[in-house]
């Protein structure tokens, strides 16, 4: 029973274009849209992955994924870099551009956006989106439940306390917090 199992799970990850290499380092589900590309550069730990939109996710070596929701736009780029770690239930917006640095740690219930709707006329909903590239640098720590907003550079080294609202650039190896993120001092 356990065989036919892997076998069905290998053939359900190829259908869905994760290469075969890719496939040991799945230990939960991965669940995308036929139109999202999903790139591994190495070995990654795959916990839960949900991916939806059109665009494209770059996932490098020694990642950790526990959960994470991801909606990648058109033409539109997530890359995860080397050894970060993604905790349980993040999620990302992207239309445009988002980069996790080296060594980053994501923590739970966190959310990151490089994006957020105009303003122009009474219609909401066709009024379209403002887009700006969101970065979170090498050997950065966002704590739980924060949201890192369009626009956004947690620079190197960086610490983002739990619950808070990063809106702009920080100053690298520093502890910010709070909503809007402060900066409380250098680490």
């Amino acid at each position: 029973m356990t065989i036919l199992f892997y076998i069905y799970y290998v053939a359900i990850a190829l259908c869905q274009g994760i290469s075969f290499d890719s496939i040991k380092s799945i230990r939960g589900r991965i669940k995308k849209d036929k139109n999202i590309d999903l790139l591994f550069k190495g070995k990654a730990r795959i916990f839960d992955l949900e991916l939806t939109g059109s665009g494209r996710l770059i996932i490098d070596e020694g990642v950790e994924i526990r959960s994470l929701y991801a909606h990648i736009g058109k033409d539109a780029t997530v890359i995860i870099s080397k050894g970060a770690f993604i905790g349980k239930d993040v999620k990302i917006i992207c239309y445009g551009n988002i980069f996790i640095g080296e060594e980053s740690l994501i923590s739970p219930n966190v959310i990151i956006l490089d994006n957020d709707h105009t303003l122009s006329d009474n219609n909401i909903k066709s009024s379209g989106l403002s887009i700006e590239d969101t970065t979170i640098e090498q050997y950065c720590w966002v704590g739980a439940g924060s949201i890192v907003c369009k626009g956004a550079r947690l620079s190197k080294g960086s610490v983002l306390g739990a619950m808070s609202l990063l809106n702009k650039q920080t100053d690298s190896d520093s502890l910010y917090f709070g909503q809007p993120a402060i900066k409380k001092r250098d680490i």
